[in-house]
């Protein structure tokens, strides 16, 4: 009930049988649903005040607090999903195009070198910061912030390995280019863990 607003009481009425009990319908609004609801209170008149004692539809509320959760997190992992499965098709076509580069040229020479520099950061990087930045701008659920955390993540560390990997391409020195595998092993651990916890959430 923490993030809840109260908007109204209405519907306030004695109890015939018993005047020191009463109803009314607590009108709030909750976020989480995006509507209004109404919470069937009893009160009890003791020590002259009335005290809330119950809310008869209290298991109702939770549940449809649970179902709208539900929902928010399917949309949020149905949309993660699309946008993971295109850009993951755009870096398949980058990785055949890295190879046809390297089939007709090699790294000894600078316009390869060259090349691959050029795709590195026109092609791949660019791809993975519009990921980043489609991921970014998502609705996330409270039960997907962990989740969000890793896609996030996993961008970040995906886009400086690409800067590495350029970088790479001009200097030529061993530290650079292990900087990038191990960011890239970092990120591809990362997807595993977070392709399995959306796993576990879609089911």
């Amino acid at each position: 009930l923490n993030d809840v607003e109260v908007r109204s009481v209405q519907n306030i009425e004695l109890n015939d049988a018993n005047r020191d009990e009463a109803f009314a319908d607590v009108i709030i609004f909750q976020p989480e649903l995006n509507r209004e609801f109404p919470l069937q209170i009893t009160l009890l008149h003791k020590d002259d005040q009335w005290q809330i004692m119950r809310i008869s539809n209290f298991k109702e509320y939770v549940a449809e607090i649970a179902a709208a959760r539900r929902v928010q997190l399917d949309d949020y992992l149905a949309k993660t999903a699309e946008i993971i499965s295109r850009h993951e098709s755009a870096i398949r076509d980058a990785e055949q195009k890295y190879g046809t580069i390297l089939s007709i040229g090699n790294l000894a020479q600078d316009k390869t070198r060259e090349d691959l520099k050029n795709l590195m950061n026109d092609v791949i990087k660019k791809d993975w910061e519009e990921r980043k930045q489609e991921i970014f701008t998502l609705h996330v659920p409270k039960d997907a912030e962990t989740l969000q955390s890793l896609y996030l993540k996993i961008c970040d560390l995906s886009i400086s390995a690409t800067e590495d990997y350029a970088k790479w391409m001009d200097d030529k020195n061993a530290a650079t280019i292990k900087s990038a595998e191990e960011k890239i092993h970092q990120s591809q651990t990362l997807m595993t863990e977070a392709a399995a916890i959306a796993k576990r959430m879609t089911s």
